[in-house]
């Protein structure tokens, strides 16, 4: 057992180093070339990551696809080949060279590295688990892209955000700080907030008054201009890489709604920092409402406005709203966010007119991996025992959390306001 660990430890402390010397010496020497591995043996899958590099890779990019050679003629015709039908209509192609070579099957990473010198490498089917694999996989150089993993259809959307520099990133932080203490202080000073979720229970929102607080809504919700009239919401939040950042029609359709929203109500979004600089590359007239916030805190961070960051987290509760309402006042009001009942198919169920049911086949077609990857109940479960240590710990700050629908959600439920 003490010898796994050591050899873990050295792994995590060696191999970053070992990568960036590696591709410093073969990458620097050529043009800026992205690499996918393994060799293409399926034109569906190449196919679908043809259209995901031309909409998510640099410009500058010289992307190499290698391919067997019996796909060798399809190449040749492979900008005909219409996108798949999961895919939406906010897909761009940008200046990237794309080049296509035939290679057997087989050929070692570290053979192919030494011919093509890429700066960055893409598992377009994912490698073989390893200690060192794993570690290198959370660099900036190599990526796992295969749509059959659980968390590959993520790397995509957080390219370009792994080529920011230190230096910029550490500026970025800094405008964006003032950024959110200028908005904030442009706001009534509340004593209290409103968290909206996409729940059945939402509906109930039209027998309410939240003009006394801070209004921060999220997700799909905000295709119901109706119910986005009703909140006049301060905060925008959404946080996922596929359902919001990705190219699914689902995704486009989101953002195309995102946009009208953002025009109307002229509100903050608040992202995760990891997506910010694909999401304003492809929507630059929506770079004044967003705000990107680094995952980057080591422990629950309930004082945004001190230093803007926070502890990843999965869910849109526990990543964003509950620490950005907490950070604002000292009283949070919850409302639509009903939980997984027994008999929910996948995470939850939502109100239909705050979400894209018939859109979301077109997800799970995107990214099988992930939903299958997805044990739905122990999601549910781990949000809630997340949940309770967030409010727990604003508890103990002198917050208080009040739910104002009932919920399968137990953090929640225990705070059901049934007054």
């Amino acid at each position: 057992m003490m010898v796994e660990r050591m050899k873990l430890m050295a792994y995590t402390l060696v191999s970053p180093f070992l990568f960036g010397l590696f591709f410093r010496r073969y990458g620097a020497e050529k043009e800026n070339a992205i690499l996918y591995h393994p060799v293409f043996d399926d034109l569906q899958e190449l196919v679908h990551h043809y259209y995901l590099a031309g909409h998510f890779l640099p410009q500058d990019a010289t992307v190499i696809f290698q391919v067997t050679p019996a796909l060798q003629e399809e190449t040749r015709r492979i900008g005909s080949f219409p996108p798949p039908d999961y895919l939406g209509d906010c897909l761009t192609r940008g200046g990237q060279r794309f080049r296509f070579e035939t290679e057997q099957q087989g050929l070692s990473l570290a053979s192919l590295l030494r011919k093509h010198r890429p700066v960055s490498v893409l598992f377009w089917r994912a490698p073989k688990q390893s200690p060192l694999m794993n570690l290198a996989l959370q660099s900036s150089l190599l990526h796992n892209v295969d749509r059959y993993s659980t968390w590959g259809c993520y790397s995509y959307p957080s390219f370009r955000h792994g080529l920011r520099t230190r230096g910029g990133l550490k500026q970025q932080r800094a405008v964006m700080q003032q950024k959110f203490l200028e908005y904030v202080d442009g706001l009534p000073n509340f004593p209290r907030a409103y968290l909206f979720g996409t729940g059945p229970s939402i509906e109930k929102a039209f027998d309410h008054d939240f003009s006394d607080g801070y209004r921060i809504v999220c997700n799909t919700m905000i295709k119901n201009d109706e119910l986005m009239d009703h909140i006049k919401p301060h905060f925008m939040v959404a946080g996922d890489g596929i359902y919001h950042f990705g190219v699914s029609k689902y995704a486009c359709r989101f953002r195309n709604d995102l946009e009208r929203f953002l025009k109307r109500h002229r509100c903050l979004l608040v992202i995760p920092e990891g997506y910010y600089d694909d999401f304003v590359f492809h929507n630059e007239a929506l770079a004044e409402f967003a705000l990107p916030v680094p995952y980057v805190a080591q422990e629950i961070n309930l004082r945004m406005k001190e230093k803007l960051e926070i502890k990843f987290s999965h869910n849109i509760l526990n990543q964003l709203l509950l620490p950005l309402a907490s950070s604002l006042c000292d009283e949070v009001m919850l409302l639509g966010f009903d939980g997984r009942k027994a008999g929910d198919l996948h995470f939850w169920k939502s109100s239909d007119s705050v979400n894209y049911e018939d859109l979301k086949v077109h997800q799970h077609q995107a990214h099988p991996g992930f939903f299958s990857g997805v044990d739905h109940a122990e999601y549910a479960r781990i949000q809630s025992d997340c949940a309770e240590k967030i409010m727990s710990l604003g508890e103990r700050m002198g917050k208080k959390y009040r739910c104002m629908n009932p919920s399968s959600n137990e953090a929640l439920q225990k705070r059901f306001l049934t007054e």
